[in-house]
């Protein structure tokens, strides 16, 4: 999953607060347990998405143990069922791109496997310059044929009723700030969607399923 809302100024109970939710909630391990990584990042944006992450999970009424990781080392260690469900990546938009290549990298082969396993992964990229966005997609194999476009605000809409991710969202909405437009080369599939855009037509959205072998 990769979303391109800015989630620093978004308030619990919104409709970018219950994306996000659905999102993260794929997952029906309970507790869920959520390893949230953030590196170089702005620290105010990862502390409110927690936030908003624990108010989604009072309102869905399941709890929710979330663990904070900033070694990249470290996280893909963690990126196994045996202790982890949901992988919450925040855009490291303050790193040189040589280290978000790096930590993608490192990631690629297990990003994968924790996929295949049923894990779920979102990408959480705001407002992040799309160099940094389009390496740690595309490196990490998260989304291969995935970069990001300019600012995007204004209203979204939602395109694909039936993807997980949009239930209970209205088929308008806006958020506050501005987010990432995303463009996307490669095709929509069974496995491929793309439940959001914005105004014009960009992907705001997206959600892509691996498959097990």
């Amino acid at each position: 999953m990769v979303l391109g809302i800015d989630y620093e100024q978004i308030a619990s109970g919104t409709v970018p607060a219950r994306l996000l939710g659905n999102s993260v909630f794929l997952s029906t391990h309970t507790p869920l347990r959520v390893m949230d990584f953030r590196v170089a990042s702005d620290p105010a944006s990862p502390a409110h998405v927690q936030s908003l992450l624990s108010s989604e999970a009072s309102f869905r009424g399941r709890p929710i143990a979330i663990n904070q990781v900033s070694d990249p080392v470290v996280a893909a260690q963690a990126l196994t069922l045996i202790q982890t469900d949901v992988f919450v990546v925040h855009a490291p938009a303050n790193a040189p791109i040589g280290d978000v290549s790096s930590m993608a990298s490192q990631w690629a082969g297990p990003l994968v496997a924790f996929e295949k396993n049923g894990g779920v992964v979102v990408a959480l990229v705001g407002a992040t310059t799309p160099t940094i966005v389009s390496t740690l997609l595309t490196q990490s194999a998260l989304f291969p044929d995935l970069t990001s476009g300019g600012q995007s605000t204004g209203s979204f809409s939602v395109m694909l009723f039936l993807d997980s991710i949009a239930t209970g969202i209205p088929s308008i909405f806006s958020a506050p700030g501005a987010g990432t437009a995303l463009s996307f080369s490669g095709a929509v599939s069974q496995t491929v969607s793309i439940p959001v855009v914005d105004q014009s037509n960009a992907p705001i959205a997206l959600h892509r399923v691996i498959l097990p072998n």
